[in-house]
């Protein structure tokens, strides 16, 4: 009996350690075959990543010499003709004359954002985007589709469309337009920003005080 439990003292530590290797070399295999399903999926998805690019590369490198061969036989398309130059001079002058409304509109936010007392640096973009709105205002003006659509409804006023049109020609009265634009745009933005903070600040209060 004695002999018996001092053998299996002796053969505890050798069990334990081989139940030690065991459960190592389990682990060792469940990373393996983690990492080999992972690893075929990335690279099946790199695979088709690089057909995609490489598809891309080939029908932009045809079209290229294409057009390189149909402009080295015919060295005459690259002549811009009248129509196409006119076109090119209306959008450069009309370009530059949107610049005078968009500062105009951005001066206009900028003077709305300084009355409300909020952080300038937080309103960039809202200043950005009161000049483009004043800038498209000052083009539909421009471009007479504004005249149009408010026409019918100042001839049952009794307002003289010539005179409205004259007055489109004043320089004044197009800068307080696209200023307004610009305050109304952005004054439109703060309260509806600051209604919606109201609104979600609400929502976070418990029932009792909502009331």
């Amino acid at each position: 009996m004695t002999d018996k439990k001092e053998s299996n003292q002796a053969s505890e530590p050798l069990q334990r350690h081989t139940k030690a290797v065991h459960e190592k070399l389990t682990a060792i295999n469940a990373a393996t075959d983690y990492l080999y399903k992972t690893g075929s999926g990335t690279f099946e998805q790199r695979a088709a990543e690089i057909r995609k690019l490489t598809t891309f590369g080939l029908i932009f490198l045809l079209s290229l010499s294409i057009l390189v061969a149909t402009s080295v036989s015919n060295p005459k398309i690259f002549e811009i003709n009248t129509e196409t130059l006119t076109t090119l001079q209306y959008a450069m002058n009309a370009i530059i004359l949107m610049l005078i409304p968009f500062l105009l509109g951005s001066l206009g936010g900028l003077t709305r954002i300084l009355m409300s007392g909020i952080k300038l640096t937080d309103n960039l973009n809202l200043i950005i985007t009161s000049g483009l709105m004043a800038a498209f205002s000052w083009m539909s003006i421009k471009s007479g589709i504004l005249l149009s659509v408010v026409a019918p409804h100042l001839e049952n006023k009794g307002i003289s469309i010539s005179a409205t049109s004259d007055t489109q020609s004043d320089f004044y009265t197009m800068a307080l337009v696209a200023i307004l634009v610009g305050m109304f745009s952005t004054n439109l933005y703060i309260f509806v920003n600051q209604r919606v903070e109201q609104l979600v600040q609400k929502s976070k209060l418990p029932p009792e005080k909502k009331d």
